[in-house]
């Protein structure tokens, strides 16, 4: 069995004026490499554990992971994921979401933009190619809201993509026998510890 840990990216600049990222590459914020910190410490209090640190190649994530890291003193590299970056937005990119852009992205309506069919089938191969390496192991993913949710609305027809993701809760999968199950979903470490599995 392995244990998978979703965790969305700490908080951008553009996080805060609810700029649609997507692939553009942004830093993470002095509050949101503050906040990194804050929560890494608090899940390994809790007594978070893991084997391999994974990340989106964007550096907000990267950013994160990295405080992970070093947070756990964990002394393997971070390996770097293509396949888990954040969805591709086509023309809603770098625009500033609204209901009218919500809606339209919720509805696959934007020129250019990777569809939720598309966005699951992507997330659902990449992390089931990161669990197939391994037998036994607990994997931590940094990655970003909609990828996050990608991989959980592929899972459970129940979470929808307009669920909120927190910046850096946990989301915990557990992969037996070919096959995914969710355990948690968008937690801090003072939410419970259905994660220690």
């Amino acid at each position: 069995m392995n244990v998978v840990y979703l965790i969305r990216h700490s908080w951008t600049n553009e996080n805060k004026i609810h700029l649609i990222q997507g692939r553009s590459d942004y830093k993470l914020c002095e509050d949101g490499i503050t906040f990194a910190y804050e929560k890494a410490k608090e899940y390994k209090n809790k007594g978070l554990e893991f084997d391999y640190i994974y990340s989106s190649p964007l550096s907000r994530a990267k950013d994160t992971a990295s405080i992970f890291k070093e947070v756990f003193n964990f002394d393997k590299d971070i390996i770097i994921d293509e396949g888990l970056i954040e969805r591709e937005f086509g023309v809603a990119e770098k625009t500033i979401i609204d209901d009218h852009v919500y809606e339209r992205i919720m509805n696959n309506e934007i020129e250019g933009m990777e569809t939720n069919e598309e966005l699951e089938e992507r997330v659902y191969k990449t992390i089931s190619n990161i669990v197939k390496k391994y037998d036994n192991k607990r994997i931590l993913i940094v990655t970003h809201s909609h990828t996050i949710k990608g991989m959980l609305c592929a899972l459970d027809p129940r979470i929808r993509m307009e669920s909120y993701l927190r910046n850096v809760t946990i989301s915990t999968l557990k992969y037996d026998n070919n096959k995914f199950e969710i355990i948690d979903y968008n937690k801090y470490a003072d939410e419970g510890d259905k994660w220690k599995i």
